[in-house]
């Protein structure tokens, strides 16, 4: 989404979307919505709204799998400098 800073708040404007993106850099194949709320401990009603505006900003991708499942978007600098940041932060 180009380098318009409000993709940045946007996507990291809650502890839900940043759960979900740490949560997604461990798991390489992906997880569905399910597994994300059992393991983010999240109430589910942020987990969809999260997933939607991180899908939106291109941060995370849909995997047309059955059930759906959901995947960082490592191609996006945007989600690599931030994962660099929390694995530094640790």
């Amino acid at each position: 989404m180009g380098k318009d800073p409000r993709v940045i708040e946007r996507g990291l404007g809650s502890v839900a979307k940043i759960r979900i993106l740490r949560l997604l850099s461990k798991e390489g194949e992906g997880l569905t919505r399910y597994l994300i709320q059992q393991r983010s401990g999240l109430r589910w009603n942020s987990v969809i709204t999260s997933l939607s505006d991180l899908v939106e900003i291109g941060w995370v991708i849909e995997v047309q799998t059955n059930p759906q499942k959901y995947r960082v978007n490592m191609d996006d600098e945007n989600v690599r400098n931030f994962l660099e940041f929390l694995s530094r932060a640790q």
